[in-house]
């Protein structure tokens, strides 16, 4: 097994009473047996060992960076999750229901709450504490034991007979009325589901069979309820070029935030410029929208996606632009100038993290969830291979800027380099002690940057493997990097809220941003090296000078957390993406 965190969990008996004790114990047991006995799954963690020691119980299992879906939500309010983000959640935990469900015997969950679901910052949802599932036994008239949360019990489970598949659609239809309505629910009381808009009437007609007393009423099945949400998402999507009087405000006055700038921080290293031969190709300026926004902040259109956008591209000609997400099948490719829709990639079968464009723009590369990279023609969707050398989940992608290289990296801590139109594995790069979170190719094309869930940034050759530079500066895990165009300093973005500017090969800390108020998930340097792009959860797109850390101007368009950035090649227009689904694309200056 590759080095990787673990989380230990355990039981202290010394904090049970005497009578509850031989029940926790039992209880503690059932959860290690069950998860241990299921096949992996991506929304379950792993199980690798458990045992007893001086009188306690402990179990190891993976480490999930994160918070509880009941922390997030408070830490929310008053405000609500985006409804495509509540959808989002819904599919994934349906998906890993109908998982459990269709085991033989079938696994009953019996405890759906918000805190019982992890959430990361990437938005990957996690069941966790199995302590009271059970298996289902036909014809059993109840449950031996009869525990729960009351107010998101079904209304059998509450009255002690025996728990089913539908007992945890009734649990989910009530996690899903709570998410909608920001209203904590009381057990059998949950007030009419409103939502505004008659596009919601599938959802609201959806969540009220959930949440039907007679089981035989609900949906047969949490597949039946993950495919009609997935449903539900496709109809939502709008045609693209929205009028942008109808879109985001424009950027809001900067405040005078100023770069925190280290009192010994060195001089920034120059790189020798790359040859001649490796110089980055030369793109031409993406065409004129068909309505011109003269102002920085002023929008062009907004392009509404199928599903909450994990990865957003823009093509290195500029012409096109590329998003892909919890949709399982989807990359959606669509005209940067117009807004139209002009392909449709659909060969995944899970969640999408990453994408990447070839340097001529004639092809792009995505993974996820499916442990797959497709190679695939931007003009037609045809696949050109896939790369199926990875055996856990996908997270990073990148495209060698200067040759048919191509970087992914996965939650086994590992970095594969390969070509991409043939699939060729040149190395795999094992230096990281957690899993790989995003992936940046140096200007020239020799260095690779790798981010790891432990806050750490690697940087290493991409011909032999050899690492140059640990950069350890972060407190929580990277989730975004950028490299300056003249690939003498990386820029790091963190879930611990900071953005920093390093020195490449010493690793030496020359600056840190500090106007984000909440996690930064994405980067992105302009090509003219003249500014940078952040955004975070602080529903803010803000662009500052590298050097002097003055805010250019701060977007504040997006009505929910800001998910992934690409800059146009020739600097002047970004693409931006909030937990929505809504792709903002807007001039920067």
């Amino acid at each position: 097994m590759h080095d990787r965190w673990l989380a230990v969990k355990k039981l202290d008996l010394n904090a049970i009473a005497p009578r509850d004790q031989q029940e926790a114990i039992r209880s503690f047991k059932q959860e290690a047996a069950l998860l241990a006995s299921l096949p992996p799954h991506p929304n379950l963690p792993r199980i690798y060992e458990d045992f007893a020691e001086q009188g306690n119980y402990f179990l190891v299992m993976d480490f999930i960076e994160g918070e509880t879906l009941e922390e997030h939500l408070e830490q929310l309010k008053p405000a609500l999750l985006a409804v495509p983000e509540v959808v989002s959640i819904g599919i994934q935990l349906a998906a890993v229901l109908d998982f459990l469900h269709t085991r033989r015997p079938a696994i009953i969950f019996r405890d759906l709450k918000p805190a019982n679901i992890m959430i990361t910052p990437r938005k990957q949802i996690y069941l966790i504490d199995f302590g009271i599932a059970r298996h289902f036994k036909p014809g059993q008239a109840g449950d031996t034991v009869r525990w729960g949360t009351p107010q998101y019990a079904a209304p059998e489970q509450l009255a002690g007979e025996q728990t089913s598949v539908s007992s945890d659609i009734y649990s989910l239809g009530v996690v899903l009325h709570e998410m909608l309505s920001g209203v904590r629910p009381q057990p059998r009381r949950l007030a009419p589901l409103q939502l505004s808009g008659p596009e919601h009437a599938r959802l609201v007609h959806l969540v009220e069979r959930m949440l039907k007393n007679n089981p035989q009423e609900r949906p047969a099945s949490a597949g039946e309820v993950e495919q009609e949400l997935q449903r539900i998402l496709k109809e939502w999507q709008q045609p693209a070029g929205t009028p942008a009087a109808q879109a985001a405000p424009a950027a809001q006055p900067v405040p005078p935030t100023q770069l925190v700038v280290p009192s010994q921080a060195a001089a920034p290293t120059q790189r020798a410029a790359p040859p001649q031969s490796a110089a980055p190709t030369q793109y031409a300026a993406p065409p004129s929208p068909p309505r011109q926004a003269r102002a920085p902040g002023e929008l062009y259109y907004i392009y509404h996606a199928q599903q909450m956008v994990h990865a957003l591209a823009w093509s290195p000609d500029g012409l096109y632009l590329a998003a892909a997400g919890e949709d399982p099948h989807h990359v959606s490719l669509w005209q940067a100038a117009t807004g139209q829709t002009v392909q449709t990639y659909q060969n995944h079968t899970r969640a999408i993290w990453a994408l990447a464009w070839s340097p001529d723009s004639q092809m792009l590369a995505s993974a996820g969830n499916d442990r797959n990279v497709c190679v695939w023609e931007a003009s037609s969707a045809k696949d050109v291979q896939v790369y199926r050398e990875h055996q856990n989940w996908i997270q990073a992608l990148a495209w060698s800027p200067v040759s048919g290289l191509v970087a992914s990296g996965d939650v086994d801590n590992l970095v594969h380099i390969w070509h991409g139109q043939s699939g060729q594995q040149i190395l795999v790069y094992r230096g990281h002690r957690s899993p790989v979170q995003t992936l940046a190719f140096s200007p020239d094309g020799a260095l690779l940057a790798s981010g790891d869930e432990d806050g750490s940034v690697h940087i290493w050759e991409v011909s032999a493997g050899k690492q140059l530079a640990t950069y350890r500066g972060h407190s929580k895990g990277v989730s975004a990097l950028a490299w300056s165009p003249d690939g003498a300093q990386v820029v790091s973005a963190s879930w611990d809220r900071s953005v920093h500017i390093w020195e490449a090969l010493s690793g030496t800390l020359i600056a840190t941003y500090p106007g984000h108020q909440r996690m930064v998930n994405a980067l992105a340097w302009s090509p003219a090296a003249k500014r940078i792009a952040s955004g975070g959860q602080d529903k803010t797109v803000q662009i500052w000078e590298p050097q002097a850390g003055q805010p250019h101007l701060i977007y504040r368009g997006h009505a929910s957390g800001v998910e992934a950035l690409a800059w146009s090649p020739d600097g002047t227009i970004l693409a931006s993406v909030g937990n929505d689904a809504a792709v903002h694309v807007w001039r920067t200056g």
